[in-house]
């Protein structure tokens, strides 16, 4: 197994069982093989998928909590995360092994913090809810799909002709 637990709580000093649980997540999906055309669904900041999928590694120090603001408002169902910090505090200490050829998200700050990790050729900012979005990926071979769950209409997205399931990779079916 990769030091994924290493590599996580460096992100995640703040919140271990956030690292735990991640780094039990990539010791699950390991095995798996992600090949380009890719989509990371719901790619967030990108973080999970760089760390797991990537393999790549950040330097010690990086602190993800530097990017988050309105904590008073946490218990009110604010997304903390849901804010992004113009500064150069994130270092690369290994270049992943791979990298998606899109990366998919309904928020623009996460989506500008995945473009620090240059692990993306192309990051867009669409909501998985509409499945308007799909015609553009015509072609991809590989979807990682976090969170698909979360999406009001899972069923509908996956009737597109992809196949998502949580926590997994899957290849595209032939598109009707």
């Amino acid at each position: 197994m990769n030091n994924y637990l290493d590599e996580f709580l460096n992100v995640y000093w703040l919140r271990p069982e956030t690292a735990v649980w991640r780094a039990r997540d990539c010791a699950r999906l390991e095995h798996l093989a992600i090949e380009a055309p890719s989509l990371d669904f719901g790619c967030g900041d990108g973080m999970f998928s760089f760390l797991c999928f990537g393999k790549g590694a950040l330097a010690p120090g990086y602190d993800a909590y530097y990017d988050v603001a309105h904590t008073a408002e946490f218990f009110s169902d604010k997304d903390v995360y849901d804010f992004h910090a113009e500064h150069d505090r994130l270092r690369i200490a290994k270049t992943p092994e791979m990298s998606f050829t899109y990366g998919l998200d309904h928020k623009e700050n996460l989506l500008a913090k995945a473009k620090r990790l240059n692990f993306y050729g192309e990051l867009i900012c669409a909501d998985g809810n509409d499945s308007s979005w799909t015609d553009k990926f015509i072609g991809v071979g590989h979807v990682a799909a976090s969170n698909i769950g979360y999406t009001s209409a899972p069923r509908k997205l996956s009737g597109e002709g992809w196949r998502f399931s949580d926590y997994t990779v899957s290849e595209n079916t032939t598109r009707p």
